[in-house]
């Protein structure tokens, strides 16, 4: 994945940082079963060193998480791969 953006809350673009470590989580499973994922989620981005990526892949778009890790500096990049099938790239912005 190269020349990917994101744009910040102030209107700078963010250039995903394509040689960077991946964190995955995958919590699909986790969705389908009704168990909630947020704190699996956190875990894993409470450990991300700033200049690595966090990679959620999930069965919907994970608007109130967006908003929470905007909060915590984070800028993302989402992909839907099918209607219960979303990718959501997120990383520091600084």
């Amino acid at each position: 994945m190269s020349r990917i953006y994101a744009v910040t809350p102030n209107g700078e673009y963010v250039e995903f940082p394509a040689n960077a470590p991946v964190t995955e989580v995958d919590v699909r499973e986790d969705l389908r079963s009704g168990r909630e994922p947020l704190s699996k989620i956190m875990a894993a981005v409470d450990a991300l060193p700033n200049t690595d990526v966090l990679h959620l892949r999930a069965t919907l778009a994970p608007v109130p998480l967006i908003g929470m890790l905007s909060e915590r500096g984070f800028v993302y990049h989402m992909e839907a791969h099918d209607d219960d099938d979303w990718s959501v790239w997120f990383w520091r912005a600084g």
